[in-house]
């Protein structure tokens, strides 16, 4: 019996190793530009060993939070591991538009609030299986596309951007509980699908109507 563990556990191993390993390139990839890097991200340890990362019982990698270090680089959705479900990148220095294409079918949160991305999100590709997407406090510009997000999105936030124009809001999710557009500079009114308890604004929305506080103009 003891053999029969032993090998068990030898297999186990193996198996839970192979797992890690299969994570570790779009680990390596993902975070390819950031820093300055934690000291335990490297190809010389574990990805279930790196700070930040949670592992599922197989080994693969399911979670990071890579959170509140002030760290520069970009971010590209296609080399976040296949199995991740939550991504944290919030409260960094990231530049440039993040790619948000190709990223895990099974990923439900990504949060890439308070750093200083630039351009207009590409909001249209996104996992059917995302409940919830942070892009607040960033330098986000142009008006985003609204009519194309998972069906499953419960909590949307694009505050504190540089936004404009008059987002189409008539065909949101209707489970979204949460879409925060404050601190933007949309203009006009526009028809809204969801209860105006679920938003927060700059300006006013009563029985289905919304209208930001700033006027377009006409040029």
């Amino acid at each position: 019996m003891p053999t029969v563990i032993l090998v068990f556990a030898i297999i186990l191993s193996v198996a839970l190793g192979h797992e890690a390993n299969e994570s570790l390139p779009g680990m390596m990839q993902l975070i390819s530009d950031w820093t300055p890097k934690d000291s335990t991200w490297t190809n010389q340890t574990p990805v279930c060993s790196w700070k930040g990362v949670v592992c599922s019982s197989n080994g693969t990698v399911t979670a990071f939070d890579a959170s509140k270090r002030l760290m520069s680089g970009t971010f590209n959705g296609s080399s976040v591991p296949t199995s991740m479900i939550i991504l944290l990148v919030y409260n960094n220095l990231f530049t440039g538009r993040p790619i948000l294409s190709g990223l895990p079918t099974g990923l439900t949160t990504l949060s890439l609030n308070d750093n200083r991305f630039t351009g207009t999100p590409i909001l249209n590709e996104l996992p059917a299986s995302l409940t919830g997407l942070g892009l607040g406090l960033n330098q986000f510009t142009g008006t985003p596309i609204l009519s194309a997000l998972p069906v499953g999105l419960t909590h949307l936030a694009l505050n504190d951007n540089q936004f404009t124009g008059t987002p189409i809001l008539s065909s949101l999710p209707t489970g979204l509980a949460q879409l925060i557009l404050t601190d933007n500079q949309f203009c006009g009114s526009t028809r809204i699908n969801i209860p105006c308890s679920d938003v927060y604004l700059n300006g006013k929305c009563v029985g289905g109507n919304l209208t930001f506080k700033h006027p377009c103009s006409k040029n």
